[in-house]
């Protein structure tokens, strides 16, 4: 079995990326679109209310319900009031 070995030289500064060009100041926000009247097939969605999390046993309750989520669902969500909608507007 052959052997390879590779040697890491020293780190170099990430390359930021030039955002000069772009005109951020007429950007206008994002709006929700409106919630569809369609009537679509749906998912399981898996709600974990992380207030849980300091309370006697909520740390394993919290782990369960993520466990089962990711295993079996395939989607998580969290109360809105635990995500600060400015923080989701940067994000997406």
């Amino acid at each position: 079995m052959a052997t390879t070995t590779i040697q890491k030289t020293a780190s170099q500064p990430a390359t930021e990326r030039d955002l000069s060009k772009y005109d951020f100041a007429n950007l206008e926000p994002y709006v929700h679109p409106p919630e569809t009247k369609e009537d679509l097939p749906w998912s399981e969605l898996v709600t974990l209310d992380l207030e849980d999390y300091d309370r006697p046993g909520g740390k394993e309750r919290l782990a369960k319900q993520l466990e089962h989520a990711v295993h079996h669902v395939g989607f998580v969500s969290t109360p809105r009031r635990m995500v600060v909608e400015t923080l989701l507007l940067t994000c997406f």
